[in-house]
Protein backbone atom coordinates (compact mmCIF):
# COMPACT_ATOMS: atom_id res chain seq x y z
CA UNK A 1 0.00 0.00 0.00
CA UNK A 2 1.39 3.40 -0.95
CA UNK A 3 1.69 6.21 1.58
CA UNK A 4 -0.99 8.13 -0.33
CA UNK A 5 -3.33 5.12 -0.16
CA UNK A 6 -2.68 4.79 3.59
CA UNK A 7 -3.52 8.46 4.11
CA UNK A 8 -6.67 8.12 1.98
CA UNK A 9 -7.72 4.99 3.87
CA UNK A 10 -7.41 6.96 7.10
CA UNK A 11 -9.56 9.76 5.65
CA UNK A 12 -6.66 12.19 5.21
CA UNK A 13 -6.46 14.10 1.95
CA UNK A 14 -3.35 16.06 1.03
CA UNK A 15 -4.05 19.67 0.09
CA UNK A 16 -2.73 21.40 -2.99
CA UNK A 17 0.72 22.74 -2.09
CA UNK A 18 0.56 26.44 -1.35
CA UNK A 19 3.05 28.88 -2.86
CA UNK A 20 5.76 30.46 -0.74
CA UNK A 21 4.55 33.47 1.20
CA UNK A 22 7.95 35.18 1.10
CA UNK A 23 11.14 35.19 -0.90
CA UNK A 24 12.07 31.59 -0.12
CA UNK A 25 11.45 28.18 -1.64
CA UNK A 26 9.14 25.78 0.16
CA UNK A 27 11.35 22.91 -1.05
CA UNK A 28 14.95 22.67 -2.20
CA UNK A 29 16.45 19.53 -3.68
CA UNK A 30 20.11 18.63 -3.88
CA UNK A 31 21.06 15.19 -5.21
CA UNK A 32 18.85 12.75 -3.28
CA UNK A 33 18.02 15.15 -0.44
CA UNK A 34 14.92 17.30 -0.18
CA UNK A 35 14.65 20.13 2.33
CA UNK A 36 11.26 21.64 3.12
CA UNK A 37 10.68 24.79 5.12
CA UNK A 38 8.49 27.83 5.60
CA UNK A 39 5.10 26.18 5.86
CA UNK A 40 2.12 27.48 7.75
CA UNK A 41 -1.46 26.49 8.41
CA UNK A 42 -3.01 26.98 4.97
CA UNK A 43 -6.11 25.59 3.32
CA UNK A 44 -6.09 25.96 -0.48
CA UNK A 45 -3.59 28.81 -0.20
CA UNK A 46 -5.53 30.73 2.44
CA UNK A 47 -4.20 31.10 5.99
CA UNK A 48 -6.32 29.39 8.63
CA UNK A 49 -6.24 29.48 12.41
CA UNK A 50 -4.73 32.94 12.71
CA UNK A 51 -4.33 34.52 16.11
CA UNK A 52 -2.54 33.91 19.37
CA UNK A 53 -2.80 30.58 21.13
CA UNK A 54 -4.52 31.19 24.44
CA UNK A 55 -6.31 34.33 23.22
CA UNK A 56 -8.01 33.91 19.81
CA UNK A 57 -7.16 30.21 19.51
CA UNK A 58 -7.68 27.34 21.91
CA UNK A 59 -5.10 24.59 22.33
CA UNK A 60 -7.40 22.29 20.33
CA UNK A 61 -7.47 24.80 17.46
CA UNK A 62 -3.69 25.09 17.68
CA UNK A 63 -3.45 21.32 17.34
CA UNK A 64 -5.61 21.46 14.20
CA UNK A 65 -3.36 24.21 12.84
CA UNK A 66 -0.28 22.05 13.50
CA UNK A 67 -1.93 19.18 11.62
CA UNK A 68 -2.60 21.51 8.68
CA UNK A 69 1.08 22.49 8.61
CA UNK A 70 2.16 18.83 8.49
CA UNK A 71 -0.29 18.06 5.68
CA UNK A 72 1.03 21.06 3.74
CA UNK A 73 4.59 19.76 4.25
CA UNK A 74 3.61 16.31 2.95
CA UNK A 75 1.87 17.90 -0.05
CA UNK A 76 5.05 19.83 -0.86
CA UNK A 77 7.15 16.67 -0.60
CA UNK A 78 4.76 14.83 -2.91
CA UNK A 79 4.85 17.68 -5.44
CA UNK A 80 8.65 17.72 -5.35
CA UNK A 81 9.26 13.97 -5.70
CA UNK A 82 6.09 12.90 -7.53
CA UNK A 83 5.12 10.05 -5.22
CA UNK A 84 5.58 9.66 -1.47
CA UNK A 85 6.74 6.06 -2.09
CA UNK A 86 9.96 7.55 -3.44
CA UNK A 87 10.85 8.79 0.04
CA UNK A 88 13.15 6.07 1.36
CA UNK A 89 14.16 7.72 4.62
CA UNK A 90 13.40 10.95 6.37
CA UNK A 91 14.79 12.94 9.20
CA UNK A 92 12.55 15.42 10.92
CA UNK A 93 13.48 18.54 12.79
CA UNK A 94 10.41 20.49 13.76
CA UNK A 95 10.71 24.02 14.94
CA UNK A 96 7.24 25.08 15.97
CA UNK A 97 6.92 28.84 16.07
CA UNK A 98 3.66 29.62 17.79
CA UNK A 99 2.28 33.04 18.68
CA UNK A 100 0.90 32.39 22.12
CA UNK A 101 -0.54 33.95 25.21
CA UNK A 102 -0.26 30.75 27.28
CA UNK A 103 2.26 27.95 27.68
CA UNK A 104 0.16 25.40 25.71
CA UNK A 105 2.22 25.74 22.49
CA UNK A 106 3.88 22.36 23.14
CA UNK A 107 0.46 20.71 23.32
CA UNK A 108 -0.51 22.28 20.00
CA UNK A 109 2.73 21.32 18.26
CA UNK A 110 2.35 17.76 19.54
CA UNK A 111 -0.72 17.41 17.34
CA UNK A 112 1.38 16.86 14.20
CA UNK A 113 -0.15 13.80 12.49
CA UNK A 114 2.77 12.02 10.90
CA UNK A 115 2.52 8.23 10.70
CA UNK A 116 5.53 6.56 12.26
CA UNK A 117 6.61 9.60 14.27
CA UNK A 118 6.87 9.18 18.00
CA UNK A 119 7.32 11.84 20.59
CA UNK A 120 6.61 12.73 24.15
CA UNK A 121 3.33 14.28 25.06
CA UNK A 122 3.66 17.61 26.80
CA UNK A 123 2.26 17.61 30.30
CA UNK A 124 1.00 20.51 32.34
CA UNK A 125 3.42 21.44 35.13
Amino acid sequence: MTPEATLERDGILLPTPHPAVGTYATAARTASLLFVSGHGAFDYGNPIHTGRLGEQLSTAEGTVAAAAVMLNLLATVKAAVGDLSRVARFAVEIKAVVELAAWDHALAAHGLPCPGMRGTRAQRP
